[in-house]
């Protein structure tokens, strides 16, 4: 079975290939899953605000294409602060929010913006 291939960014960053197409990022608040797909690349989580621009950098250099979905696994701010950074690139970009039995809602995807 082949290793996960890891790279370090200069903003301290790690990203970790597990998969031909499935990535991790480390270092931006919560770890970042990054699914690259044919026509854009899914985000699930985006870390903190303020690590949003290497958390940019990082999933521009595990892929050119554009971020198309990001999915929230929690409102906490490690989560899902890099949203609105992430989403504004330009793309079109759907956030959903995975919401917990103690968010007063049930468990499943639901949908909160669409960023054009």
């Amino acid at each position: 079975m082949p290793t996960a291939q890891s790279l370090q960014s200069a903003s301290g960053l790690e990203t970790i290939q597990i998969r031909p197409n499935v990535h991790v990022i480390f270092g931006a608040g919560g770890n970042i899953t990054v699914h690259v797909r044919e026509d854009a690349a899914i985000l699930v989580d985006s870390g903190t605000a303020d690590m949003a621009d290497e958390v940019l950098d990082a999933v521009r250099a595990i892929s050119d294409r554009s971020i198309g979905l990001i999915i929230n696994t929690s409102a906490d701010a490690d989560h899902a602060g890099g949203n609105h950074a992430l989403a504004s690139t330009g793309n079109r970009v759907r956030l959903l929010n995975f919401l917990r039995p103690s968010d007063g809602l049930t468990w499943g995807l639901r949908p909160d913006e669409v960023f054009d």
